[in-house]
Order: structure tokens, then sequence, then C-alpha cells
């Protein structure tokens, strides 16, 4: 590593979110979502982790993520959640992976490029329960059940998205609702009796077990935040997995009405002492950070001054004595006795923390932290 800033993926409180999430599941399935590079985690290093914990499968947003796992030794089910247009059939039969259909008249196109040779892939049908983004209306599933029969397809499960399941509960049950009821008006399940239910998230999973169904689709809590607005009283003990870190490359002495940074958009009172720090918003620290969040530097919170670039920030470290070049600067997480986290983040970034997660991608070097292995990237 040749660069003073990086991230660590801690492996063991993955599997520690793992199994105290499969513990509150019950016998009820989890998939996996690891899309998004396991929201900025790795999705490689992440599902090898897993894998053989006994996981119902993993949920990616294309063929191209689904394939890239397949290459790298996943060999478990994948599910993926967004499109895939017709010419990429032949891949999901010979990766053997399992498509989302969320318009009918896929099934048209998808049976034109079928590779004779293979079997057809496996189908998860997605109906639209009120989110208005993707998703087979519900009046349309008793026609696509008679189309399925007339393709190689196989419905294998059938789903829907909560999208206001941490804010609204009564939406989130009406929405639970109309996917009972849409199944139970089509004769769904009646047609394809083996077709594996799920709807909930992972704030849905909060709300308890009504939500679900034969599996559940986790990504927030396996990473170990928490959804907000939601009742937590039933959240279990998830754990952070990830932590952003870098070392003081610099210090400056700014002195009174003395610009600095780009725009010089900041300028002090008095003298200040400020440290460089070598992350910027093309480390995912966005520049909307600039002015509003918080550094850790020995232990003490260092208010992060002036404009963020793409690769520097400047802390202003006036306050904590003795700071010297190389001492270690954390992002995200824990030194000494505070934290910073995710929820931190999000808030003085004005975004949501599955954003900021998904914005520490691969630029800050990955050290995945394991018990088992010390893997690094």
């Amino acid at each position: 590593m040749y660069r003073r800033v990086w991230s660590e993926i801690n492996l063991d409180n993955l599997k520690h979110n793992l199994r105290v999430l499969q513990s509150q599941a019950n016998n009820v399935g989890i998939w996996a979502v690891v899309k998004a590079d396991a929201y900025g985690h790795g999705a490689i290093e992440v599902s090898k982790a897993i894998q053989k914990s006994k996981i119902r499968g993993l949920c990616v947003a294309s063929l191209e993520e689904a394939i890239e796992l397949r290459e790298n030794g996943i060999n478990i089910e994948i599910l993926v959640l967004g499109e895939t247009i017709p010419e990429g059939v032949p891949l999901l039969q010979r990766y053997k992976i399992t498509q989302c259909l969320f318009r009918p008249e896929h099934l048209e196109g998808w049976k034109e490029q079928l590779d004779p040779n293979l079997p057809a892939p496996n189908i998860h049908v997605k109906i639209d329960t009120g989110m208005h983004r993707l998703g087979v209306p519900p009046a349309a599933l008793k026609q696509l059940a008679k189309e399925f029969k007339e393709t190689p397809f196989k419905p294998t499960g059938i789903f829907s998205h909560f999208h206001v399941a941490d804010t609204d509960p009564k939406s989130t049950f009406k929405a639970l609702d109309k996917f009972r009821s849409s199944l139970k008006e089509s004769d769904w399940m009646e047609n394809f009796p083996a077709c594996e239910r799920h709807i909930a998230n992972s704030p849905a999973f909060l709300r308890g077990p009504e939500y679900y169904m034969d599996s559940v689709r986790i990504g927030y809590l396996l990473y170990g935040s928490k959804p907000t607005g939601t009742d937590l009283k039933n959240a279990p003990p998830v754990l952070p997995v990830m932590s952003v870190h870098a070392r003081v490359i610099d210090r400056k002495t700014i002195e009174k009405n003395e610009g600095f940074g780009y725009g010089n958009i900041t300028k002090f009172n008095k003298p200040r002492r400020l440290a460089i720090v070598p992350i910027g918003y093309a480390d995912g620290y966005t520049r909307s950070l600039s002015g509003y969040s918080e550094v850790l530097i020995r232990g003490k919170r260092a208010p992060v001054v002036g404009a963020i670039s793409m690769d520097f920030l400047y802390a202003d470290i006036s306050h904590i004595p003795d700071v010297e070049i190389g001492d270690r600067v954390t992002i995200l997480g824990k030194q000494g006795h505070e934290e910073i986290t995710m929820m931190d983040l999000a808030k003085w970034g004005k975004t949501i923390p599955y954003e900021m997660l998904c914005s520490f991608g691969k630029r800050p070097p990955r050290q995945f932290k394991s018990t088992e292995s010390k893997l690094t990237i």
C-alpha cells in the first residue's frame, strides 16, 4: 500500500452479523445483498467469507456483477435484481444465474436467445406493490402464469420490494397485503407451488416475522448499519464491518484572516493549526461534507474545515497538542473513546447512510481482516 489512506473490512464482524441475523430469522433463508461491490465492502471477499454459512444466496444488480462473482469462485445461487437484455441470456445459462423478471414481455425476447444446449435460467418474478419502479402489475400475473407454461423458463421465486419500510409502517403493511392478495387472486402458488416468496429488506426485517415469508433480502444490516426510522427494539446486535482511515501527511499554520484551499471559503479570526489528510471526494469523502464533518486524531474530534478537494481535506488540530506527521486519522470508525458512524457522515453530508456506505469505492485500498486469514487488496 503506497498511499496513506485505506479502508478496513472486518470479516469477523461480517460473519457475526450474519449469525445474529440468522438467529433472528429462525429457519427463514437469507439472501445476502452484495450489489454495488457489497455496498463498497468488496463483493468478492464478502461473498467468499459467507458463502459457506448456510445463506440462501446472493443478490446483485446486474449480470456483470454476477459473472464477476462466478469467475472468482462463488458457486452458490446468485439472483440478478436488475434487467438482463436478451443477448445476455446465454450467459445466465452458462454461469447458472437466476434472473429477475419485471416486465411480462421479457419472456419472448429471452426465449429467442436461449442456448438450446443448456438449461433455461431460473426466474424470480417481481411484482409492483407500490414503489412503481420495477415490477409486473398484479393484474398481469394470471396471464403471465399462462405465458410461463408456454416457455422453457421456470419461475422459482416471486417477490416485491418495500420502499418506505423504514419510515411508514402503515404503507409497508399495505404493500405486504397487496403482495399476498396478488398471489391469491392470480392463483400463482397453485400454478407454481414451489415458488419462493420474498419481500422483506433490512428495515422490514426489523418489523418482525410477519414480513419474512420464505426468505428475506438483507443488505444494510449485514454490514453493521441499522436503518433509520424503524423501531430498533428488534434490532440484532450487528457490528460495523467497514472503517476508513488515513495518516496526517503535513501540517500548516493558517494566520488570522488568511485564506486556504480551493475558493478560500474559510477564514479564521485567529491563527489555527491544520492537518493535511490525503482523502477527498474521489475516495468517497464527498464535497458536501465540507465545513460540517469531523475526523478523529489522537482520540479527539477534529473539525473538517475549508473545501474538501479531490484528494485532500483539512482538519483543524488547534486543540490537539503534538499532532505528528504519520498520526492515524479515523474517517469512519472508532478511535479511543470516540466514534464516527455512517449515520454521522450521512447527517453531515445531507444524504442517506446507504449512499455514504457505497461511496467509499476501490480507490482507498481495502484491508480485509479476519482471524482465519489476513487478506489485503
